[in-house]
C-alpha cells in the first residue's frame, strides 16, 4: 500500500466536478493510504474525500510555504487541477521541487484545457511557461482522454511514452432499466462558462413539457432559480452527491462529461450538453467522436434533438460505454 498525497486544485465555487467526483471514485476502489491536499473549503468542510483532508490556500504566499514543508512523507504526489493561475503554477513547481528531493514519484492529471485555452496576453506566455516545465518534470503526465494527449503533445511538444490515458471510468448497474416518464435530470456545475447551454436545456423542456431536476450548485444558481421561479416543472436541488441520485426517477440526461457517463450507466438517455447549446443525444453512429473528446461535445456536430426518435438504440449505447468505462476497468490500469 503506498503512502499517496493527492492535491485538488477547485475552480467552482460549488468545489464539485467531473474532476472531485473522478477522484472520490477512483481512490475508493485502489488500495492506498490517501491524504487530501485542496483549496476547496467546501471539500474541506463537507468531507468530501473522507477523514483525511488539509485545507490550504494555494493561491496565497503562506499557502505556498504550507505545501512545501508540511506534508512530505509520501511515496507519491497526485497532482490535479492544475490549470489557470500564475501563483498556483508557481506553488505546483515549488511544490514539486520539495518532494523531488526526497525521489518521491510526481505525477500531473490533466482533466481538460479549457483553463489552458482561456490565458491571454503576459500571462499565456507566463503560464505556458511553468505549464511546460511542470509537464516536463512530472514522472507520469494523466489525461482522460485521446483528445488531449494530442492537445498536449501538439502544444507542448510532450513525448507521448510520458501521456497515459485513464478515462472517466463510472460504476454500471447490473440490471438496465427503462422508464416513460417525461421526467429529465440535469447535472452540472451552475457556473457562468455553462449557463447558455444549461438556458437552452431548460428551454427545450419547458417547449416539450418535461419536468426537469437541476442538480449541482455555483455562481448562476440563485440567478437561474430567480429566472425560472414561476415554472412548477423546473427544480433545482442544489449540490447532491452522486451517489444520492436516484436515476430511477429519470429518463433523460443533460449533461457533459463525468456527469453524462454516470446517467448513462444507470440506464438513462443521455443529451450532450454544451457550454453555449445542446449538441445531440449520444448514439451509436456518434459516439466515437464524443468519446474521443470525454463527452465535452468539442468537433462534435449539433444535430437537432427529437423526443419521438431519441433512445431507440439505448441499450446498444449503454454497452458501448460500459464496455470504454466500466469502473472494473480501473485497476488494470494503475498496475
Amino acid at each position: 500500500m503506498k503512502k499517496i498525497i493527492i492535491r485538488v486544485e477547485s475552480h467552482s465555487s460549488s468545489g464539485v466536478g467531473g474532476m472531485e467526483s473522478r477522484i472520490k471514485e477512483f481512490t475508493k476502489v485502489l488500495e492506498n493510504d490517501y491524504t487530501f491536499l485542496t483549496n476547496s473549503k467546501f471539500l474541506y468542510k463537507s468531507k468530501f474525500f473522507g477523514e483525511k483532508n488539509i485545507f490550504s490556500n494555494y493561491f496565497s504566499f503562506v499557502g505556498i510555504l504550507k505545501d512545501i514543508f508540511s506534508f512530505r512523507n509520501f511515496d507519491l504526489i497526485d497532482s490535479n487541477g492544475l490549470r489557470d493561475n500564475l501563483i498556483s503554477s508557481l506553488n505546483f513547481l515549488l511544490f514539486w521541487i520539495c518532494y523531488k528531493v526526497r525521489k518521491t514519484e510526481f505525477f500531473l492529471t490533466i482533466h481538460g484545457n479549457q483553463g489552458i485555452e482561456e490565458n491571454k496576453g503576459i500571462k499565456k506566455i507566463v503560464y505556458d511557461f511553468l505549464f511546460k516545465i511542470g509537464l516536463l518534470l512530472s514522472n507520469k503526465v494523466v489525461v482522460v482522454s485521446e483528445e488531449l494527449k494530442f492537445y498536449l503533445i501538439k502544444k507542448y511538444s510532450l513525448n507521448s511514452k510520458k501521456i497515459e490515458i485513464i478515462p472517466n471510468f463510472v460504476k454500471f448497474q447490473e440490471k438496465k432499466f427503462e422508464n416513460k416518464n417525461n421526467k429529465s435530470i440535469l447535472v452540472s456545475r451552475l457556473d457562468n462558462h455553462k449557463s447558455q447551454g444549461i438556458l437552452k436545456a431548460i428551454d427545450f423542456c419547458l417547449k416539450n413539457k418535461l419536468e426537469l431536476d437541476i442538480y449541482g450548485s455555483g455562481s448562476q444558481l440563485e440567478n437561474l432559480k430567480e429566472k425560472f421561479k414561476t415554472e412548477e416543472k423546473i427544480n433545482f436541488l442544489g449540490f447532491v452527491k452522486q451517489e444520492e441520485i436516484d436515476y430511477r426517477k429519470y429518463n433523460l440526461i443533460f449533461a457533459m462529461g463525468r456527469a453524462l457517463l454516470e446517467g448513462i450507466s444507470n440506464g438513462l438517455i443521455g443529451i450532450l450538453l454544451g457550454y453555449d447549446d445542446l449538441v445531440c443525444p449520444i448514439s451509436e453512429q456518434n459516439y466515437k467522436k464524443i468519446k474521443y473528446s470525454n463527452f465535452s461535445g468539442r468537433g462534435v456536430e449539433k444535430q437537432n434533438i427529437d423526443l419521438k426518435n431519441i433512445g431507440q438504440n439505448r441499450e446498444e449505447v449503454f454497452e458501448l460505454v460500459k464496455n470504454d468505462f466500466s469502473l472494473e476497468n480501473l485497476k488494470d490500469y494503475y498496475k
